[in-house]
């Protein structure tokens, strides 16, 4: 339950928050009463530290093993029962450590450690509810955020261009008269094709990815007579990686559309390597006549956005020794991510 989901970066600020806050509060107190400064900053330390450690534990074995499995209405007494506990035995834990290393406690304290404890066991629960509240805020808005861009990329994917299932359909229909075998093989890879495109997933694997351009590029042979030459390098040591659906596909269409097929062979090289910096390049490269001045129009518009919703990542455009080069740079969450 997203409300209920601490991330490891918010337990270490809450254990270097209390570390602070602890040294800062006793650091002041030893002060006030004339004791040592230093004594006083140990003792803090040491309470954030152990106060920081138990709830870090206790509070996720209760939101993990408890809160999820009852109603809502047993959550608040719950909370303050382990963050009071927190609070008490972190106290208890950092007086017996002080104990052994014979850092001077405060006069009277032992005599009332129960007292004292408790006290900061319910300090410790103010605290926590408060951290509590920030950590659920942040939730929710990361959640609204995250619907957010799902929505927006299924707005994306539903303007994905349907030019090329009219022009495939239409190759079928001439096709019948002239080889039925062929025909009936070409609407085969086209019904493959559009449940590819009909899947619910936002990404899918590289390796996916490249059987759907493969498919693609079998259907568009057939319209243009085998003048279209694929190539593949895939250098990653394993396939399990994921980009957003149709992101090599569009840019192969996008060679194939503007480049003067019939008048010459047209080889397209798609190239995948992961670089020293972390980062995953695809390139997409093609000895088409070409064009100096590229407009990014929907399609490229639309892998731009996808790319930079899903990956932070981008598409660049590069015309080098008579040839075309679309890279796509996908800077995070491409390994092991298949949401």
């Amino acid at each position: 339950m997203d409300e209920l989901r601490i991330k490891i970066q918010d337990w270490r600020d809450i254990v270097i928050f209390g570390i602070l806050f602890g040294l800062i509060l006793s650091g002041g107190i030893y002060i006030i009463l004339e004791k040592s400064f230093f004594y006083g900053v140990v003792f803090g330390a040491l309470n954030g530290l152990f106060i920081g450690i138990y709830s870090s534990l206790l509070i996720t074995f209760l939101n993990t093993e408890i809160l999820a499995n009852i109603e809502k209405k047993y959550w608040n007494f719950l909370s303050f029962v382990f963050s009071f506990f927190a609070g008490f035995f972190g106290n208890l834990t950092a007086t017996f450590l002080c104990s052994v290393i014979d850092i001077p406690i405060l006069p009277n304290y032992y005599e009332n450690q129960f007292i004292f404890a408790s006290i900061v066991g319910l300090m410790t629960y103010f605290i926590g509810f408060i951290l509590y509240k920030f950590v659920s805020i942040r939730n929710k808005s990361e959640t609204i955020e995250a619907n957010l861009a799902k929505k927006e990329l299924e707005i994306l994917e539903a303007q994905l261009n349907p030019h090329f299932l009219f022009n495939a359909l239409n190759s079928s229909a001439e096709l019948i008269h002239k080889d039925k075998d062929m025909a009936e093989m070409m609407l085969l890879n086209i019904s493959s094709f559009l449940r590819q495109t009909l899947l619910k997933k936002t990404k899918i694997s590289i390796l996916e990815e490249l059987n759907f351009v493969q498919n693609y590029v079998w259907i568009e042979n057939i319209r243009f007579n085998q003048e279209i030459q694929l190539h593949i390098k895939n250098n990653l040591e394993d396939s399990n990686y994921y980009i957003p659906k149709f992101s090599i596909q569009l840019l192969v269409e996008n060679a194939i559309k503007h480049n003067k097929i019939a008048s010459k062979l047209l080889n397209i090289e798609i190239i995948i390597n992961k670089n020293n910096d972390g980062n995953l390049y695809i390139d997409v490269i093609d000895d088409g006549d070409g064009f100096d001045d590229i407009q990014f129009g929907v399609g490229l518009r639309n892998l731009r956005d996808r790319l930079n919703l899903l990956h932070n990542g981008k598409v660049i455009y590069t015309r080098a020794y008579n040839q075309t080069i679309f890279s796509i740079i996908l800077k995070d969450k491409y390994e092991n991510s298949n949401y």
